[in-house]
Order: structure tokens, then sequence, then C-alpha cells
């Protein structure tokens, strides 16, 4: 058992973890440990039983200040029967590095989502001029023929459904041209007599 086995036998780690002697000094050091880090943290331990008897590790540790990372440079003392009687363990607070490290990996996941928006952008917009040539007959010729046939006519009801859904394609157009600007757009109705008088 690695608790069993592995506890606090140096002042200089009760400083790092901001408590005193008394309370750390015996006792089993893996509570103080991460959970998601205990599994590292053990096989790191365990590894010291083996040649060449040295371990690096990087966990996150408990201290007063809350949760630190720490890496550890640990070495095994041996005695003359080739048996773990000491660990010499090194540490460093690197927290700081850590979580510089945090910050640039979000910053690069932040880029690549840019430059995948930005090619996406490119992509429908392109889409979009081309349907929008292509879609300029199937929504303006419907109109137009409806203005010449009398209500009762068999051919509106066909001519109508045309209309629909060639605005409704004109409404997906629009929401690719609003992906390839990276802004929203808004609707509203406009008086063509006021536009002609402005």
């Amino acid at each position: 058992d690695i608790e069993g086995k592995f506890q606090f036998v140096s002042p200089s780690y009760c400083e790092m973890f901001g408590q005193v002697s008394e309370e750390l000094l015996g006792n089993k050091f893996m509570p103080f440990v991460h959970e998601d880090d205990r599994d590292s943290t053990s096989k790191a331990m365990e590894a010291l039983y083996h040649p060449p008897h040295t371990a690096y590790l990087e966990q996150r540790a408990m201290t007063k200040d809350g949760w630190k990372w720490l890496s550890w440079m640990d070495t095994a003392v041996l005695d003359e029967n080739k048996n773990v009687v000491a660990i010499i363990g090194v540490g460093r607070d690197i927290t700081e590095r850590k979580l510089a490290e945090e910050s640039l990996r979000e910053s690069e996941e932040k880029l690549a989502r840019s430059k995948k928006m930005e090619s996406l952008g490119l992509l429908a917009g392109g889409v979009a001029h081309d349907l929008n040539n292509v879609l300029a007959g199937i929504v303006s010729y419907p109109e137009l023929l409806l203005m010449d046939l009398p209500e009762d006519s068999r051919l509106r009801k066909p001519i109508e459904t045309m209309q629909e859904s060639g605005h409704r394609a004109a409404a997906i157009v629009q929401d690719l041209l609003t992906i390839a600007k990276g802004v929203a757009t808004t609707k509203e109705p406009l008086h063509l007599n006021d536009l002609v008088r402005g």
C-alpha cells in the first residue's frame, strides 16, 4: 500500500505544504495529493524501487494556500543489499508555469476555432452568392406570374408553393451570408415609394 510506505519525514516538506512539522511528520502524504493525480503519483513512487531508482512527476497538492502544482525529482537511497532505505525528493512550486501553459493552450484553441470559422465563413459566402444568382428567377418570376393569373386559376396554388419555397431558400441563403459576415442581420419591411422619394 503506497499510502503506508511514503510519509512526511522532513521539515522542508512541511514548509512547502505550509504546515508545522508536528502536523505532517510521520503522516501519509497521499491524502494531500489531488485525486486525479494519485494514480500517476503512485506509479512514480513505485518506480523508485526499480532501476534507475529515480522518478520525476508533476502533481497538484493541497497547501495552506489551496491547490498548487508541484514538480518532484525523487531518488531512492539504497543500502549495500540494493534495498531502498530512503527516498530523497526535491520539490518545486510550478503553479505559475502550469497556469501560463493552460492560458497558452486556451489561446491556441481559440485561435484554431477562429481560423476554422473564418474558413467556414468564406465557404458560406461563396455558396450564398452562387445560390443568390440561381434563386433570383425562382423568387421573382412567380410573383410576376401571379399578377397576371386569375384568382380561380388552377395554376395559382402550384405557383404560390414555388414562391414560398423560393422565399424559404432565400432565407437559408441569408443565414449563410450571416455566417460569412460574422454578424447577425435584421429584417424589416420597407415601403418602396418612401425609398424612391428618399
